[in-house]
This record gives structure tokens, C-alpha cells and sequence, in this order.
């Protein structure tokens, strides 16, 4: 099982095809910051791991959304 990296691209169970622009990792968890590139959308979800198998759920608290957004812009800025 290889875990979901930076500057790859996954599809959502919406169809619709993201760039993984960033990874937070925070309390045991992974947050994906993801970009369609199509619909210039962009969607925090996190990766859960379930045995040998991998999802990826989009986060609906804005609360997490807002400190994972946070962390990335601030990181961004950094480069």
C-alpha cells in the first residue's frame, strides 16, 4: 500500500480528477489539499487508511478546513 503523495493526481468519488498540492499531517491524521484543475475547485479532504486500503473523504468542518488552508497558504508563501 503506498500512501497518497504531493503532485499527484487522484480522482474523487465525484468523477472529477485533483493535483494533491500539499499534505498537512496533525493528531494522527493526513489532510490532502487538493486542486481540480478544470473547475478551479479546491477541496481539503483527509486520507484514511483501512488495512491495505486507502480513501479519501472530503472534510466538511470549515472550523479544519480554515487551519488545514492556514497551514498551506502559510507554507506556500514560504517558497
Amino acid at each position: 500500500m503506498d500512501r497518497l503523495t504531493q503532485g499527484e493526481y487522484i480522482t474523487l468519488d465525484n468523477n472529477k480528477e485533483y493535483f494533491v498540492v500539499e499534505i498537512v499531517e496533525q493528531e494522527d491524521k493526513r489532510y490532502l489539499y487538493l486542486v481540480s484543475e478544470k473547475d478551479v475547485q479546491v477541496v481539503v479532504a483527509e486520507e484514511i487508511i483501512d488495512g491495505d486500503d486507502i480513501f479519501v473523504e472530503t472534510i466538511d468542518d470549515k472550523e479544519k478546513i480554515t487551519e488545514i488552508v492556514k497551514i498551506v497558504t502559510g507554507r506556500l508563501n514560504q517558497n
